[in-house]
């Protein structure tokens, strides 16, 4: 029965993640293309051979360290489902908090916003916030770009699937390279790379992810600093650039940030928090 392999699962899972009892249940709904109803009343349904060997493969690329979320295909990020691969990083539960700080601040922005996410990978934070903006009904011109065809080809679906793929305009290449000169933007986005080279902290799923989108260098700044380098010119005024970073790279970041933006009077550098009162970003404003 259904109900009896999950109790093995998640045995098997004990110890190699955290949450194992969940991730054998979100194997078995993937699976089974169930929905969390789904699975509660038929757990009393009973798995042919094959089916069930189909089903520990999965747990066994779990316990070999590959993301849920590679598994299945997807994950969730502010209330929505998006397509995921290892062409793109996992969208983080703390990312989350670009959206929240963006809402927070275009009020002080006028109208038509003109938005920028720098490496949108998946097309998570962009398309979570056009969403947002349309359902306030607001003007707003958005632009995402990424290196990767393959990404910018997922954020593209995702944002198909959510119903704003016509009101982003996806463009390819680094940073801010396929911009034109004279392009600027009163909100600009980035959840850049950010792991220092060497970094033994990591975990065993970041392994599974683009390392393009995981390390910057030895200090792990090296992008975050090209960012900043070209900021200036990009960044509209009254607007605002925010960035998330690691927990752990304030002073780093202070220093970097108050060398770079010496000479740029008009330019600002606050960092925010998360939930846990870690520092997981910082934004620069220019009023």
């Amino acid at each position: 029965m259904i109900k009896n392999i999950l109790i093995e699962a998640a045995k098997q899972l004990h110890g190699y993640t955290d949450t194992p009892r969940l991730d054998a249940e979100l194997l078995m709904m993937h699976y089974l293309r169930f929905n969390r109803t789904d699975l509660i009343v038929n757990n009393s349904v009973s798995l042919s051979d094959t089916e069930r060997r189909q089903y520990f493969e999965l747990v066994k690329r779990r316990l070999d360290g590959e993301p849920i979320a590679y598994i299945t295909g997807v994950k969730e990020f502010w209330g929505h489902q998006f397509k995921v691969n290892k062409e793109v990083l996992i969208p983080r539960p703390e990312t989350e908090l670009i959206i929240e700080k963006a809402l927070s601040l275009i009020e002080k922005l006028p109208q038509p916003l003109r938005i920028l996410d720098l490496g949108t990978g998946s097309g998570a934070i962009i398309v979570s916030l056009v969403d947002e903006l349309k359902k306030r009904k607001l003007e707003f011109e958005a632009f995402a770009v990424d290196v990767s065809e393959k990404a910018l080809s997922i954020a593209r679906e995702n944002a198909k699937c959510i119903g704003v793929e016509a009101d982003i305009t996806f463009l390819l290449g680094s940073w801010f390279s396929p911009l034109a000169v004279n392009q600027q933007f009163s909100l600009i986005l980035s959840n850049p790379p950010y792991i220092a080279e060497g970094d033994k902290r990591v975990s065993k799923e970041t392994f599974f992810e683009p390392r393009s989108a995981l390390y910057a260098g030895d200090d792990g700044l090296s992008d975050i600093k090209q960012l900043i380098a070209e900021l200036p010119r990009f960044l509209l005024k009254p607007g605002f650039f925010i960035c998330e970073t690691g927990y752990d790279q304030r002073e780093l970041l202070s220093d970097l940030l108050t060398h770079s933006l010496k000479d740029q009077h008009c330019l600002e550098f606050e960092f925010y928090n998360d939930y846990a009162s870690l520092m997981r970003g910082f934004q620069i404003s220019s009023l």
